[in-house]
């Protein structure tokens, strides 16, 4: 799979994830529902993925990633025209399950066929470069969205993901070979055990479960403590965001590159070290405007060299099952998300955003130490 055909799909991914959020009243009106009721889009769309990935990884392994690929990306893309032609609420939430899996199917599938086109030496510098196209979509999804909606409506929006899903498709037909699944054996990365088993896959992942719980626990509420605490401006607001997108973006991309030269398990210990210092520091700060929007550049720039890096640790440790393990750790990282926010949410609300940066940062320092212990390299 070509860098660019794997960059746009995760950004058009990533669209249909972080543009829901824009949309939901507009969703709320035109189905007479709460706005309650229509984030559950978001949350049932999390689930499936959760849910899908590891299956969907593991078929894709024994089968031909291409096929795999095409399969879940026409799932997905039916699931968005679905979601655009509901006019009843649990219609919507199917269509938004369906969304979730198609979209569990694509991710990891993406990650492994990329590894495996990579040149030599070349695989996390590869893995940073598409994985951007997934944190570009992260600041520009949401006001692509409410920009678009204004123009055509919700429904429009989620047409639109359907079609370029299908514009992927025919091209990703047309461009990409047959993948070789043992093509991780050619580049010397075939280190995988005879046997993965259940608990093998979770401890490997269990970092980035860590990883995600400490990042999005802060990162869900960065709009809360912008507007109600720092008392920020709306422009103001969304400068600090724009500054931890940037920051997001060069800490991965240097991060690639970074992997490649000294080791991803070097770097996915100083990336969660750093990112635990920079949690600390940012709550610290929080009461200072000019610090707290560097603490936002610093806090998202040491956090995002880590997936990447792990993702290059799993290949290599794993090889031919490299696909199930991509996708155990992208369900990780969701799961993180999860489970990051809605402990967020408490600590938040019972002892503010300091108190938050604080318990963040204790969960990356565990993941730091135990980074050696989840996988042995």
């Amino acid at each position: 799979m070509s860098l660019l055909l794997g960059w746009f799909t995760l950004l058009l991914i990533g669209t249909d994830l972080f543009v829901v959020s824009p949309l939901l009243p507009q969703i709320a009106n035109g189905l007479g529902i709460s706005a309650g009721d229509a984030g559950l889009m978001v949350t049932v769309f999390a689930l499936a993925y959760v849910v899908g990935g590891p299956r969907l990884g593991a078929v894709a392994d024994k089968r031909d990633r291409r096929q795999v690929l095409a399969a879940s990306l026409v799932v997905f893309a039916g699931a968005n025209v679905l979601t655009g032609v509901s006019h009843d609420f649990v219609w919507l939430l199917i269509a938004r399950v369906l969304a979730g899996f198609g979209a569990s199917g694509v991710t990891p599938t993406v990650y492994a066929m990329v590894v495996g086109s990579a040149p030599e030496g070349k695989q996390a510098t590869w893995l940073s470069v598409v994985t951007s196209g997934l944190l570009l979509a992260l600041c520009s999804g949401a006001p692509a969205g409410s920009i678009a909606a204004q123009l055509i409506g919700w429904r429009g929006v989620f047409y639109i993901i359907g079609g370029m899903a299908l514009a992927v498709l025919l091209a990703a037909l047309a461009t990409t070979s047959h993948y070789v699944r043992n093509v991780m054996a050619t580049q010397g990365l075939e280190q995988a055990p005879v046997c993965v088993t259940t608990a093998v896959k979770a401890r490997a992942v269990s970092t980035t479960t860590l990883w995600a719980l400490a990042v999005y626990g802060v990162y869900t509420y960065l709009g809360v403590e912008l507007r109600q605490n720092a008392r920020f401006t709306p422009s103001l607001v969304a400068a600090g965001l724009a500054i931890y997108g940037v920051g997001a973006l060069a800490g991965n991309l240097v991060g690639g590159p970074l992997t490649d030269r000294k080791g991803p398990r070097s770097v996915v210990t100083l990336s969660l070290a750093f990112l635990a210092v920079a949690l600390v520091l940012l709550g610290a700060v929080s009461s200072v405007r000019l610090a707290l929007l560097v603490g936002l550049g610093a806090f998202s720039f040491c956090a995002y060299p880590y997936f990447s890096a792990h993702q290059k640790r799993l290949v290599a440790r794993f090889g031919p099952h490299s696909g199930a393990l991509l996708a155990w750790n992208n369900t990780a990282m969701y799961l993180g998300i999860l489970v990051g926010s809605a402990l967020g949410g408490r600590i938040i609300a019972n002892a503010g955003f300091p108190a938050l940066t604080a318990s963040a940062a204790v969960v990356a320092a565990i993941a730091a130490f135990s980074t050696g212990k989840a996988i042995t390299d």
